[in-house]
């Protein structure tokens, strides 16, 4: 990735983990914790790494920014860490998403400074929004869902200018909720 500057990486660990029964962020998949792996993951890309959560990360190099609003879902952790973030592009990944390439970000940073957000898209049409860039200007259109209630992700890409970059492999995307998505 060649740029003049580094985009800000942000990790979304703030789930509850329900499925789970711990929190998925410390969870060894393939003997790594998982957020371990995401934020090897956005090293390559970024010099400052912020993660959303709510609980402390143990041993975590980054900075950890709780929701400033709470129970409104990925929106809240997102538009938590956005505002906190020193640069105007954001390379966001789930914590739960370990086989996700990281060659997938070296695809979609050359969209990332013409949009407002870049996201994959599956064949069968299916948006993967917790993963891609979102630029800081997207706070606004958040704060607007934000006090109508609309916390859907989904809503913002009407919202903003969002370009879908359309992607063939679609196990990379597997999340891991619970134990059995271990074995």
């Amino acid at each position: 990735m060649k740029e003049k500057y580094k985009p800000t990486g942000i990790i979304l660990a703030g789930g509850k983990s329900s499925r789970m029964g711990v929190n998925k962020a410390l969870v060894l998949f393939q003997n790594q914790r998982m957020i371990d792996i995401a934020r090897a993951k956005l090293a390559r890309f970024a010099d400052t790494i912020l993660v959303s959560s709510n609980e402390p990360i143990p041993d975590f190099d980054g900075q950890r920014v709780p929701d400033v609003i709470f129970e409104i879902g990925p929106l809240g952790g997102l538009f938590s860490c956005l505002n906190v973030s020193a640069t105007e592009i954001n390379l966001v990944i789930p914590c739960d998403v370990p086989l996700l390439p990281a060659s997938l970000y070296e695809q979609l940073w050359p969209l990332a400074s013409a949009f407002d957000v870049v996201i994959p898209r599956l064949p069968d049409g299916k948006l993967e929004p917790l993963i891609g860039f979102y630029k800081k200007s997207t706070l606004a259109a958040m704060e607007e869902m934000i006090a109508a209630n609309d916390f859907k992700l989904l809503h913002l890409f009407n919202k903003v200018n969002t370009y879908y970059f359309d992607i063939q492999e679609t196990g990379i995307f597997k999340n891991v909720n619970t134990p059995n998505d271990l074995l």
